[in-house]
């Protein structure tokens, strides 16, 4: 969500609500942004030159107009975008509007929408599910595309996601991102390595919503404020790309 509002202020958007209240990066989609949001949709056009739909809402035509501008490293794998770079961009779009979800009770892996997130991979509630959640969000994807499967590993444990990516080499290291040499997909998923309960392993999933020099912009479950990998809802962050261990790509 501060990725969204920076870029709202960055192009000009800064709405001032009866009280005076400016736009700020906070975090929270209140009615300031969505009237700024609703600003920039009345006088933007998508990337086919079409009038944006002006409902205040941040779907995915809306999220690319936004960070169309070269300056932001929003990223695109070729100038034309192919079949996969379209299906990950429709994942990321049904990712956030997830953000806000919320465990109930806190901290305990459950609550009606996390339930749904692991039913998708076969489990019920009380597990971790920052894997189901990013599943989830690609089987909806597939879906809607008519799809018969679903192009990515149906897994809860984020390890399962690493050996899918190898074994598809669907992966893209961050050094080659950092270098120049690779541009990122909106919607890859990136992974953290880290030790869990003494063994060192892949340990987190989330998508990207972008990147602007060293920091990627993301949406991810089963997180919080400060980047858990064992939070208690669907966010939006910003990481460091040297934190991320790979990139993911699917579709």
């Amino acid at each position: 969500m501060r990725a969204l509002q920076k870029r709202l202020l960055e192009l000009g958007y800064r709405y001032l609500d009866p009280r005076g209240k400016q736009l700020t990066t906070d975090g929270d989609f209140g009615g300031i942004t969505e009237e700024a949001m609703i600003e920039f949709q009345m006088q933007n056009l998508d990337a086919l030159g079409n009038p944006l739909q002006v409902d205040g809402k941040v779907g995915m035509v809306t999220w690319e107009a936004l960070f169309e501008d070269d300056g932001v490293a929003v990223v695109r794998s070729e100038p034309k975008r192919d079949r996969r770079s379209q299906f990950m961009t429709s994942a990321l779009a049904i990712a956030l509007a997830e953000d806000g979800v919320r465990e109930v009770p806190t901290n305990s892996n459950k609550g009606p929408r996390i339930e749904t997130y692991l039913a998708s991979v076969g489990l019920e509630g009380g597990y971790s599910w920052c894997a189901a959640f990013a599943y989830w969000c690609i089987r909806e994807a597939a879906e809607q595309a008519g799809l018969d499967d679903v192009p990515f590993t149906r897994t809860a444990w984020t390890p399962s996601i690493w050996t899918w990516a190898r074994r598809e080499a669907s992966f893209v290291h961050p050094d080659e991102v950092a270098d120049g040499k690779r541009l990122l997909d909106l919607g890859s998923l990136f992974l953290l390595h880290g030790t869990v309960n003494g063994k060192a392993r892949v340990k987190h999933v989330g998508f990207v919503l972008s990147a602007e020099g060293a920091m990627v912009n993301t949406v991810e479950g089963n997180t919080n404020k400060r980047g858990s990998r064992e939070g208690g809802g669907v966010y939006q962050l910003t990481r460091k790309l040297g934190s991320i261990y790979r990139f993911v790509t699917y579709g």
